[in-house]
């Protein structure tokens, strides 16, 4: 069972780093849709349920003593990578929404350096006060509901309270266990037509209200 985990969590690692050269290539083209931009990003994303397991392997024996120790640099490098993601901002948060990871691209994007928004709550960072209240209730119905938060434009903001358009795409790891982990994307849009395409405050909050209203 340890070789098979092993095995797994390695074909794991691998998808992520194959999902992540070809995230970094597509940033480099201008003409990138944030639709398949994003996709690739979950992809990426999926390399970070086997981080989560790495992190919490506990069984004994030499056997699983020498598959911490693989387990530990693929973390380390899969880590690596996150931060070293240009223009891809990656943020991963606790089940009280505490910022539990924070990439360099996130430092530069909305201006806090890890150690100023580690163990601070989502929403007293970067999310407008309008919208505070609906992102809220949006992580607690993903957590207790199952209802994923869906990828979308939104503007956030930055530590100087200016506007950051964004696209944003979310994957929650170990979601029906007692240590969920929040991870967001955030795409940077430039550009006049992404900008004023990009909902703000009371219009996001109530287009995802809509969302939810049944047909």
């Amino acid at each position: 069972m340890p070789a098979m985990r092993k095995c797994s969590a390695g074909r794991s690692i691998g998808l992520a780093t194959a999902a992540v050269g070809l995230l970094v290539a597509s940033v480099v083209v201008h003409s990138r849709p944030p639709g398949a931009l994003l996709m690739v990003a979950g992809l990426a994303l999926m390399g970070l349920a086997a981080w989560q397991w790495q992190r919490t392997m506990r069984a004994p024996g030499s056997q699983a003593d020498m598959g911490q120790l693989q387990a530990r640099l693929g973390e380390e490098r899969f880590r690596a990578m996150l931060e070293s993601l240009p223009n891809i901002a990656v943020q991963g948060y606790d089940r009280e929404r505490r910022v539990v990871f924070w990439n360099e691209e996130s430092e530069r994007l909305y201006g806090y350096r890890y150690e100023e928004a580690r163990g601070r709550r989502l929403e007293s960072l970067i999310i407008p006060e309008a919208m505070r209240g609906q992102v809220i209730r949006d992580h607690e119905a993903w957590l207790h509901e199952g209802r994923a938060i869906p990828p979308g434009r939104l503007v956030l903001r930055d530590r100087d309270d200016r506007p950051v358009p964004v696209y944003s795409y979310h994957v929650m790891l170990d979601e029906h266990t007692a240590d969920p982990v929040m991870f967001c994307v955030d795409v940077r849009l430039s550009g006049r037509a992404d900008s004023d395409a990009v909902p703000t405050g009371d219009e996001a909050a109530r287009d995802r209200s809509a969302s939810d209203d049944p047909i």
